[in-house]
């Protein structure tokens, strides 16, 4: 089982970090990319971590002269 609450950034296992890491020839680094060698390694990656953008869309009603809380609209939180 994976343990997904340790997160780290990609920059640490560029690919010649991950050769003095884990003491792999150059024969191997120069077959595989960093990604092949990841997976082979036991690691898993997250995708667009960070990355959701959160929209608030506020819809009024046409008729907004009462001032009672049915009137005022309703809004939506979404993400894109």
């Amino acid at each position: 089982m994976k343990n997904y609450l340790v997160r780290e950034n990609r920059q640490k296992y560029m690919k010649q970090k991950i050769k003095k890491m884990f003491n792999l020839t150059q024969e191997y680094i120069d077959a595989n990319t960093e990604w092949e060698m990841m997976i082979e390694l036991g690691f898993d990656r997250i995708w667009d971590s960070g990355k959701i953008k959160w929209v608030k869309e506020i819809k009024r009603n046409k008729d907004n002269t009462n001032n009672n809380k049915e009137n005022k609209g309703t809004s939506n939180i979404i993400f894109q």
